[in-house]
């Protein structure tokens, strides 16, 4: 095929450098009458960050790193945690979910970690393939040990954790299982679309976001809903 035609067929889906040479993903932008409610996440990769100057954008909630595995506290967790809250922000803290680690343990390191705080967003469980160690376990044992790490989190929160899932992890691991919890679903191209139709609450829609404050690219995410819908999430949500 022609490079010039190859060119032209792609730029419907990508932005190309004029060789050509290197794709970048164009960045979508969900409407924000659609969409109000917005917040971004954040750990140690984005450094210091100006939580003053992060207060002037339109943002309302901050999830942020706290745990990985059975040992790794993210070193920017509690400096986050103080200073978002001054800064005006809903806060919550999210757990990295390691496949090679027993969920028992996992939820303890958490739960070492993060205060419990009635003003804080529910606690969330990432899970995901990458940057993950290789999978080992069946099935029925990898979801009997994240049960095991939620039902913790909800007995020591008071409140069931949100799941952070992408869509193949969702289709091989999650679906017809804990329907219960709220879903935090990344999708970098277009509205995400779980293959059984289930209602998602959270939506990461970028890694490239740019904002004053921060001096690095960071995660943006919206709400799926109005003012309304978001304080009835608090409120079901809410730490005891």
């Amino acid at each position: 095929m022609p490079r010039s035609l190859f060119c032209l067929l792609v730029l419907a889906s990508t932005i190309f450098s004029p060789s050509c040479h290197r794709p970048r993903r164009v960045p979508i932008s969900p409407p924000r009458h659609l969409y109000p409610i917005r917040g971004i996440d954040v750990s140690h990769h984005q450094q210091e960050i100006d939580w003053e100057q992060v207060a002037a954008w339109d943002l309302t909630f901050v999830y942020m790193k706290a745990t990985e595995g059975t040992t790794f506290t993210d070193p920017r967790f509690e400096v986050n945690w103080r200073e978002a809250q001054v800064a005006g922000f809903d806060v919550g803290a999210y757990h990295f979910y390691s496949f090679c680690k027993g969920g028992a343990a996992q939820a303890q390191h958490f739960i070492k970690t993060v205060p419990r705080s009635a003003e804080a967003l529910p606690p969330v469980i990432d899970l995901e393939y990458y940057g993950n160690c290789e999978l080992t376990l069946s099935k029925a044992d990898i979801l009997a040990e994240i049960n095991t790490m939620q039902r913790l989190l909800t007995a020591h929160y008071g409140v069931k954790p949100v799941l952070y899932v992408g869509r193949q992890f969702y289709k091989d691991y999650l679906r017809n299982s804990f329907l219960d919890h709220e879903l935090w679903i990344p999708n970098l191209s277009r509205e995400p679309l779980l293959d059984d139709e289930r209602d998602w609450t959270l939506w990461q829609y970028t890694h490239t976001g740019l904002i004053n404050g921060i001096g690095t690219a960071v995660d943006f995410n919206v709400f799926a809903g109005d003012s309304l819908a978001y304080e009835e999430f608090r409120m079901r949500n809410a730490v005891e």
